[in-house]
């Protein structure tokens, strides 16, 4: 379906190459509204949730973004619907000789919506500039899962990329409740204590207090050694899960389950 002209908050500003989605709720259903895409990104038909949850796969032509590559992405959630976004696969990022790479996402989830964007790793190859940057605007009683998961890169050339930035701001009611900004570059391989895959899992929405946070902490304290993971809450009903580790995958799967990722879910999420 294309996206007609509506008045249900679609961003003003994104690049050109704007991708936009519209989810409602139409009885016990979460539904895809209206969706508008442009390449590089493409989306599959939803799939459908045991209760009526959509979970929707972003595509990329051969899962990578080149230099010069700048797709833009608006979802937009309704009162009460349940969407979950991921990936087929890595996204592979080319070498920059000329410009950068940069991917904008605008989230804004209703009242008591639930939105989960879970995109499998990112995987710089040499010579890659990549910026991201997400802002998510939540509606009283939403709650958001926004994972990240960058590794290493080629094995035959790990951490030869030029520099990654990924910036996230989160807004509750229009008023800015959580910041993250931070690069990457090859300098930073030191910082990661031997270990290649950097993963973070930011979770907003009611009971994501500090005892939640306890709770976090007390499951990844298993993770086994070598990794390393930890969660703190943040200042307004949300908690961070930070983690290091060797594999993507292993990553990944311990966030999510630690935060508690529903069995139905993690069952229907690629591998």
């Amino acid at each position: 379906m294309v996206c007609r002209p509506c008045s249900i908050g679609c961003a003003s500003r994104l690049p050109h190459a704007s991708s936009k989605l519209r989810f409602a709720r139409q009885g016990e259903r979460t539904v895809l509204l209206a969706s508008h895409t442009e390449l590089p990104l493409v989306v599959q038909r939803p799939l459908r949730g045991p209760a009526g949850q959509a979970v929707l796969v972003l595509l990329t032509p051969a899962g990578a973004l080149f230099d010069g590559d700048a797709p833009g992405l608006d979802v937009w959630c309704g009162e009460d619907t349940d969407v979950t976004l991921t990936t087929a696969a890595a996204t592979k990022l080319n070498r920059c000789d000329r410009g950068q790479i940069s991917f904008d996402v605008h989230l804004t989830i209703g009242r008591g919506a639930t939105l989960r964007y879970l995109p499998h790793e990112l995987i710089p190859f040499h010579a890659a500039s990549y910026r991201q940057r997400i802002d998510v605007d939540l509606q009283d009683q939403a709650n958001a899962w926004l994972l990240e998961v960058v590794g290493p890169g080629a094995s035959a050339a790990p951490f030869s990329y030029t520099r990654l930035e990924f910036e996230t701001n989160v807004r509750h009611a229009g008023a800015l409740v959580a910041r993250e900004r931070f690069g990457v570059t090859p300098a930073s391989a030191a910082q990661l204590r031997g270990h290649t895959h950097y993963g973070s899992l930011l979770v907003f929405g009611p009971g994501q207090d500090r005892a939640a946070a306890v709770a976090l902490n007390e499951r990844l304290a298993c993770v086994p050694l070598p990794a390393v993971a930890a969660a703190s809450t943040l200042p307004s009903d949300g908690v961070v899960l930070k983690m290091l580790g060797s594999t993507a995958q292993s990553v990944r799967d311990t966030l999510l389950a630690s935060a508690g990722c529903p069995a139905w879910l993690t069952s229907m999420l690629p591998p």
